[in-house]
């Protein structure tokens, strides 16, 4: 967890950004209750939270998303968590705690828009990283890792086609 150094009391336990950018796609605050929602309310109105030891991490709103989510749940008497997150958020990012579960989610995201079968999910993830409709977010605390999703299903539709036969040997 990181420490909140532009309020007191408050941890970030999951801090998803753009790489090189202080934009945040996803954060995930805990703590006090009046210092989170303080420090909820300063990034919702695109104010910079700066954490770490020596406040080294500025993270503020992604500029890509107009409105954001704040979900709230109370931890204990004193504590309370805050998730803060883009409101079209599946639409664009896929997260996960490792590489196989944003590869299952990818796939998984795949299968909602065109026919794909879930052995072809390590060539989707080459692919993805090879077009460039997955790049990776970077992760300030760990624990949690996602990325872009941008996928034109057009020439993925395609590169199925001029890969029909390598993937057919894929089923079992």
């Amino acid at each position: 967890m990181l420490t909140c150094k532009t309020f007191g009391n408050v941890y970030a336990d999951v801090i998803l950004r753009e790489e090189y950018s202080s934009s945040s796609v996803l954060l995930s605050l805990v703590g006090s209750e009046s210092t989170v929602r303080g420090a909820s309310a300063a990034f919702l109105e695109n104010h910079t939270l700066y954490f770490g030891e020596d406040a080294r991490f500025g993270v503020r709103r992604s500029h890509r998303f107009d409105t954001y989510r704040l979900k709230t749940r109370r931890l204990s008497q004193n504590i309370i968590h805050s998730l803060i997150y883009p409101l079209d958020f599946s639409s664009h990012i896929v997260v996960g705690r490792n590489e196989s579960e944003i590869k299952e989610r990818l796939t998984r995201k795949v299968m909602e828009e065109i026919p794909f079968l879930p052995e072809w999910a390590d060539w989707l993830w080459k692919w993805s990283i090879d077009t460039h409709s997955f790049e990776p977010l970077e992760t300030l605390t760990g624990g949690i890792i996602g990325g872009w999703v941008r996928i034109d299903y057009e020439e993925l539709k395609s590169a199925i086609s001029d890969n029909i036969e390598n993937l057919r040997e894929q089923i079992p």
